[in-house]
């Protein structure tokens, strides 16, 4: 008979090997195999990622974890993703220097010279075969437990495993790695949603399995003792282990994998949030085993235990994929960084050692990887205790590598000496705790290492003779923190002119309804809500409060029939804008916060919260309702009656009920409604303003030959003019010689030709005049702030979905500029806009940099010393990439050629 479970595994390793290949092919350089040429997509890398460091033995420990300590574990796990989050914001970020190298090693060597460069090579070496034997030995101990029928042949199924990752992580690189990480992720990813529709669907007693969990401390968060239980030290060195280690060299190689920081910044951030999912995960089967009433021996695993369960025909099998594919999609991750280090950073460095040409070639690569898979079996069959070989070379690693290289991105450079220095100190240390000693450690007591570690360079530095360009000399390429910064006041500056918006007569004006359906749809859901809410009010606050959902119902029969009144307009007027904002505010804020508190915090009454809460934000904004809600929370402070939220509010989920279920489909229906409704709502906005500014654009078709009009219309408008006149004056001599001297007839042609140049003189200066005054109206013409103008032209590109990121770099004292306002904004949007759709502008960020210059004018003036050019002062605005760079000159000359250059 077929064992269906093994037929499901050996399918997948099929595939896995099938995507290795495919993707793998046409790997014809270094670069290729090690970070694959930079063309992978953002989603790619970071899949890849976060399967990279979610292990074989993640599935079975977490398990275990989440099923004993509930939320205590769900608060530390929560630690990673900001440790991720703040790791993008303030280290990846500072890494622009390091764009085009191909391993972390190369990035040291690159500060402190070959020699660090060889031993962070080694040390990353050593770390990544730590994780491969690591891997390897979970699925050697998982495939003997798993499946007891081929326990005979445990170790071989494990040689067999290994040397499928050896061989397609050696032939398909950087490529075959990320693609088969993605497959192997969406497996994990696609098992947990099952296994707890699954665990909920065969559920006997849900409801009392609900109220066991509510009685247990660590899945209530009211009976929770976070204090007591000396949760925050542990949070604490998660966090530092978390951020520390996020540099390890598997999950380092990410960031060389991106085109631009911004790519690489992209996906750790989006990792972050993607690592605050999982954890909700392990949560959702350990309450749905709860729920389930399963009951599990303390000494039981848990994953054991579901496997054991026959629900239906290849469960064992599917868990066991999922655990084989997160521990390949780790284990080949970390072949990979291995052998990159190795071809790139020891190999080269070996051979100029031994006078040999040493180049990093996809032979050496590949001879490395699989040397590199040999030693991590021979490691798996002698090795016992897997986490402490991982903490003890992490204890390594954590303060040789890790340490220097984040405090270079803070901007700290000591001297190469400095650095190999503490190198040395670190290891002495690290052999010294772990083999003399012979000290157990733990992730928790790992922080003394690195702090020490942090210490050691500092006083090295300073006791040594200091080099010039050495210490806190801070970073190289410091224009992406700055774009962040300047994104991140922008961003709050934004946000806190919505907050002044209601303020402003345009915006009460857009916010109040065109359409008379609106009142009558809304006053509808007012009077309904209000009935649903009054049906769960308590009964001790109906008489003194009923007056008020009355009131609540009148307001919404108002809004019914105001489209039938006399006079209603469909633009209404100042008052009406006034109150519409404030009627919105006080019908779902505080009339609706108030009948959540006269409910007791019911499950319906909160839906009702959450529903007119959305609603809200449809009306206005997120910005102003919740400022709206905090000014009604504040409200209500002082607003009877007082009712204790966390115990009315918990006493409403003790069990399962029917309010219960209607409750959260409301609430869904809700969000759901929300999310696609603002979907639409910006991508509709997005279309006109696309269309907006295709008009813009044909109403302002000639806008170079206008501003260049504008740099002449600078000159004297008689220029023209008086060019002609000195030409009449010229002639004049010789037509009075002429003249005088019997010749009148030709006297006469050249007095003719003199009157004929001043009508024509007279002429061209009318047409000047004409057309610089249509094309520039002078009362159009006035100050406008710069800066505030060029970040609201870069908001309207971000709103159009136009994926950029634009630098301002004012590197002129000049504050205000003379134009007219929309013509200047039109000029601008329609540059940054066709730049946005530029491929190079996608792959990289896009400075705009303004500076003085000057105009030099094919026009001489007469001045006391003599004549000159004409030189007038100007801006120059210059746009550019950080991979080709413009040089703004400090003067251009304006002729009667068309310019190469635009200005």
């Amino acid at each position: 008979m077929v064992n269906i479970d093994l037929v499901i595994v050996g399918v997948f390793l099929i595939i896995t090997l099938a995507i290795g290949f495919y993707y793998g092919k046409g790997i014809t350089t270094f670069q290729d195999y090690a970070v694959g040429n930079r063309k992978m997509t953002n989603l790619v890398i970071t899949i890849s990622l976060i399967a990279t460091i979610y292990g074989g033995n993640m599935l079975s420990s977490r398990l275990n974890i989440y099923y004993d300590l509930g939320l205590y574990e769900l608060i530390m796990d929560l630690v990673h993703p900001i440790a991720f989050y703040l790791a993008s914001r303030f280290v990846i970020i500072r890494m622009k220097e390091f764009v085009g190298h191909l391993s972390i090693a190369e990035s040291m060597g690159s500060m402190y010279g070959p020699t660090v460069r060889m031993l962070t090579g080694i040390f990353g070496i050593m770390m990544t075969i730590t994780l491969l034997t690591c891997q390897i030995k979970i699925g050697l101990n998982i495939t003997a437990i798993l499946f007891p029928e081929t326990a005979l042949f445990s170790t071989p199924s494990a040689i067999f495993l290994a040397t499928l990752v050896v061989f397609y992580a050696t032939f398909g690189g950087a490529r075959a790695v990320a693609l088969t990480d993605v497959y192997q992720f969406l497996l994990f990813g696609l098992c947990f949603p099952m296994l707890s529709f699954v665990l909920l669907y065969y559920a006997k007693d849900p409801i009392a399995g609900w109220q066991k969990l509510m009685d247990m401390p660590q899945f209530n968060i009211g009976k929770m003792h976070i204090w007591n239980n000396g949760i925050i030290s542990k949070v604490l060195a998660y966090f530092i282990f978390s951020f520390v280690f996020s540099f390890n060299p598997a999950p380092i190689q990410r960031f060389y994998m991106a085109p631009s920081v911004w790519k690489a910044a992209k996906v750790f951030s989006k990792s972050a949030i993607i690592r605050i999912i999982l954890p909700m995960l392990f949560l959702s089967v350990a309450i749905a085993l709860y729920v389930g009433g399963h009951v599990i021996k303390p000494n039981q695993s848990v994953l054991h235990y579901i496997i054991g369960l026959p629900y239906f025909p290849g469960m064992r099998g599917i868990l066991v994929t999922t655990i084989i594919a997160l521990l390949m999609s780790t284990a080949d991750s970390n072949l990979h960084a291995a052998s990159v280090l190795f071809a790139n950073d020891v190999w080269p460095m070996m051979g100029s050692l031994t006078k040999r040409v040493g180049k990093p070639s996809l032979q050496v690569v590949r001879v490395a990887s699989v040397v590199i898979g040999i030693i991590s079996l021979f490691l798996v069959l002698h090795t016992r205790n897997n986490a402490q070989l991982f903490i003890k070379t992490a204890s390594i690693y954590g303060p040789v590598v890790s340490i220097p290289f984040l405090m270079a991105c803070f901007g700290f450079r000591p001297r190469s000496i400095t650095v190999l220095c503490s190198m040395g100190i670190n290891i002495i240390l690290a052999i010294y705790r772990i083999y003399y000693t012979n000290q157990l450690i733990s992730s928790q007591n790992i922080f003394k290492p690195l702090f020490f570690s942090a210490l050691i360079l500092l006083v090295i530095h300073y006791i040594l003779p200091q080099c010039p360009h050495t210490g806190w000399v801070g970073i190289k390429e410091h224009s992406p923190v700055d774009l962040q910064n300047q994104a991140t006041k922008q961003w709050w500056k934004e946000r806190l002119q919505r907050l002044t918006l209601p303020f402003t007569k345009s915006y009460r004006k857009t916010l109040f309804p065109k359409k008379g359906s609106t009142f009558i749809l809304f006053g509808i859901y007012v009077i309904i809500s209000t009935i649903i809410a009054l049906c769960f009010i308590q009964k001790d606050y109906f008489f003194p409060y009923v007056y008020g959902y009355m009131s609540s119902m009148a307001i919404g029969t108002i809004l019914v029939i105001y489209p039938t009144f006399h006079s209603y307009k469909k633009e209404g007027n100042a008052l009406l804008h006034w109150l519409w904002p404030g009627l919105v505010g006080m019908l779902l804020f505080v009339a609706n916060l108030q009948f959540a508190k006269l409910g007791h915090f019911s499950p319906m009454v909160c839906a009702l919260f959450v529903s007119n809460l959305t609603l809200g934000i449809v009306f206005l904004s997120l910005e102003i309702s919740m400022a709206m809600l905090g000014i009604a929370i504040i409200t209500h402070l002082c607003i009877p009656p007082s009712v204790p939220f966390w115990n009315c509010f918990w006493a409403g989920y003790n069990e399962i009920s029917i309010e219960l279920i209607f409750a959260m489909l409301l609430i869904t229906a809700a969000m759901v409604g929300l999310g696609t409704y603002k979907h639409l709502r910006d991508k509709a906005n997005a279309k006109l303003k696309v269309i907006e500014l295709r008009g813009n654009y044909e109403r302002r078709i000639a806008l170079e030959a206008i501003y260049n009009q504008a740099n002449w219309s600078r000159l004297d408008m008689t220029h023209g003019s008086k060019l002609l006149q000195e030409m009449g004056a010229m002639l004049q001599k010789p037509c009075h010689y002429l003249y005088t001297h019997g010749q009148e007839q030709l006297g006469e042609n050249i007095n003719l030709f003199m009157h004929k140049l001043q009508k024509f003189s007279s002429l061209l200066l009318q047409r000047a005049k004409e057309e610089r005054s249509l094309e520039l109206n002078q009362k159009a013409v006035k100050p406008i702030e710069i800066e505030p103008t060029i970040l609201k032209v870069y908001g309207v590109i971000r709103g159009l979905g136009e994926p950029m990121q634009l630098l301002l770099r004012n590197h002129t004292e000049v504050t205000q500029l003379l134009t007219d306002p929309s013509l200047f904004e039109c000029f601008l949007t329609l540059n940054i806009w066709e730049i946005s759709k530029c491929p190079q502008a996608a792959d990289h960020m896009v400075t705009l940099t303004v500076s003085d210059t000057t105009l030099r004018y094919d026009y001489a003036i007469v001045t006391q010393t003599g004549k000159k050019m004409l030189t007038l002062p100007a801006l120059a605005f210059s746009i550019s990439t950080d991979d080709s760079t413009q040089n703004i000159l400090p003067a251009y000359d304006i002729m009667d050629k068309i310019p190469p250059v635009c200005l």
